[in-house]
């Protein structure tokens, strides 16, 4: 990704990022869930799960949806965390993207970094200020994490991840070539098996590693807590 499509990428992003966005439950005929997303229309998502559309084919599980439950959010990052939260605990049925031993891992140390920080991560436009000020509010759990496997995929990322790759390069005052160089370098494909393994990267304990225990056990009154944290829910 070169830098005007880096640009083009941010600016779409940034037009998206302050829009008012919906999460949407699908269940059928007992109640039970099929389906979790978001979309600024919901309306129209829906027509496009039923139908198609240019970019995918009908969902063969369409005919089974007999209920829908809307939640609106001021802004798509909220409305994509509440999606991430739901997916990993409520577990819908035919939801296939962030779900996963994996990909409930890195959920639950993003929720804890928001904790920790007392507000959600720094977004498009943020500075390196902002990220400084997070980097220190969540400097206690850093490297004591595992991941999400696409990161340290020995294959390279898609747009997506390579976008997202050079914004947080950009808050951390790093160039976008310094930050998506590529191909990986011989510590990455060590820390690619561990978390192949479930590991924290600096202690080598499987996740959730002590330290993160820890800091998680102080917000043990939050009501999401028990949902991510408790023995039961982890993987």
């Amino acid at each position: 990704m070169d830098c005007d499509e880096f640009e083009r990428h941010r600016a779409r992003r940034a037009v998206l990022e302050d829009r008012r966005t919906a999460l949407y439950r699908l269940f059928d005929v007992e109640g039970v869930l099929l389906y979790v997303g978001i979309s600024v229309d919901p309306r129209k998502r829906f027509h496009g799960h039923r139908y198609g559309n240019g970019r995918s084919k009908p969902k063969e599980w369409w005919p089974q949806v007999a209920s829908t439950r809307i939640e609106w959010f001021d802004s798509r990052p909220r409305a994509e965390f509440a999606e991430s939260f739901a997916v990993v605990t409520e577990h819908p049925r035919h939801n296939k993207a962030k779900t996963g031993e994996a990909a409930a891992r890195c959920f639950r140390h993003r929720w804890l970094e928001e904790r920790l920080a007392g507000g959600p991560r720094p977004g498009l436009g943020a500075g390196a200020q902002a990220w400084k000020a997070w980097d220190e509010a969540t400097a206690e759990i850093c490297g004591h994490e595992v991941p999400f496997e696409s990161w340290w995929s020995p294959h390279p990322p898609c747009g997506r991840l390579m976008a997202e790759r050079a914004e947080v390069a950009r808050g951390h005052g790093r160039t976008i070539p310094e930050h998506t160089a590529w191909p990986l370098r011989a510590e990455a494909l060590t820390r690619l098996t561990l978390h192949h393994h479930g590991h924290c990267e600096r202690c080598r304990a499987p996740y959730p590693c002590a330290v993160v225990r820890s800091a998680a056990a102080r917000f043990a009154n939050d009501p999401q807590y028990a949902l991510l944290w408790d023995p039961p829910a982890l993987p």
